[in-house]
């Protein structure tokens, strides 16, 4: 139950954020704040709701690619894994991986 409650409070917080912003998602902060929701909504087995936020999380995680793109794939592959999606959730480290650079 108290887990309920603060998603529900995170939820409120990022509806308001929302509707107070003309971005949108293209704000780093509501979309650093929509990426942890679903992190979240992971953690209690919200799976649904969790694959629903990433994938509005797409396209803004793409654009600003880096670190953006890297903790977007890392909460999508670990849903996917969660839904028994292996092979999916592999093809998303892979991309991970890729994204990673070493000097």
């Amino acid at each position: 139950a108290a887990n309920e409650k603060t998603l529900e409070g995170f939820e409120v917080d990022l509806v308001n954020m929302l509707r107070s912003s003309r971005q949108g998602l293209g704000d780093s902060q509501i979309l650093g704040n929509a990426i942890d929701l679903a992190g979240a909504y992971k953690k209690n087995y919200k799976l649904e709701q969790s694959e629903a936020v990433l994938l509005r999380c797409t396209r803004h995680a793409e654009d600003r690619s880096g670190a953006w793109m890297v903790k977007y794939l890392n909460h999508m592959s670990q849903v996917r894994m969660k839904q028994s999606r292996d092979t999916e959730a592999m093809e998303m480290m892979y991309e991970m991986e890729s994204l990673a650079s070493f000097p």
